[in-house]
């Protein structure tokens, strides 16, 4: 019995690593190159909202206010150009999420619809380096995850 409850840990560990804590209910689990949203829907008000990176790049979360990812504004490489933003619709960002670690941080949502993406770029040497997304760098230069289908929409009620 010891056996069992010691590997069960030792997997509550691994998959959530960071200071021994479990992710919060509102947990966006990002992964190569997917974005899957909370199981429960997210209702308005200051929402703890945590980003469980599963995969093996570093990523982030980036919540905008937006009908669909293809109403945003995009760049020459196929990021979104944040710049474009009106900035009442970027909610917020949780940056640079290592792999198989979970952050969290907390957000004002009013009732909507969002979306949710990674915005990186990585860099073309293949390295776990990265450069934040909209330069204009041509996608030939590393993954654009944001073009590799790294978003999701999502509603708050």
């Amino acid at each position: 019995m010891k056996r069992v409850i010691a590997i069960g840990f030792i997997g509550a560990a691994l998959f959530f690593p960071s200071g021994g804590s479990s992710p919060s209910g509102n947990t966006f689990v990002l992964n190569e190159f997917t974005i899957i949203p909370p199981a429960k829907a997210l209702h308005a008000g200051n929402v703890l909202v945590t980003a469980n990176n599963v995969g093996q790049e570093v990523h982030e979360l980036v919540i905008v206010r937006a009908a669909s990812a293809d109403a945003l504004p995009m760049t020459a490489d196929g990021s979104v150009d944040e710049s474009k933003l009106r900035g009442s619709d970027k909610v917020g960002v949780i940056d640079d999420v290592a792999a198989h670690w979970h952050t969290s941080a907390r957000f004002d949502l009013t009732a909507g619809t969002y979306v949710a993406f990674c915005n990186l770029v990585d860099s073309a040497t293949g390295s776990n380096t990265f450069m934040t997304a909209g330069s204009g760098t041509p996608s030939s230069q590393g993954h654009v995850h944001f073009a590799r289908g790294m978003h999701v929409t999502f509603t708050v009620s």
